[in-house]
């Protein structure tokens, strides 16, 4: 299994760009999710992707 971190500093809408890009790679490589977890203050959003 694979992880991959994407964080993105206050903006919301760059952090959703930036998980639809990735999870749309994985997609285009045949890849499964395995697992999402978001956590999110007033200052960062962060997401780890586990995937194989």
């Amino acid at each position: 299994m694979q992880t991959k971190t994407i964080v993105s500093y206050i903006s919301a809408s760059s952090f959703d760009h930036k998980m639809y890009e990735f999870l749309r790679e994985l997609e285009q490589q045949s890849k499964e999710v395995v697992d999402i977890q978001c956590r999110h203050n007033a200052f960062m959003y962060m997401a780890t992707i586990i995937y194989k």
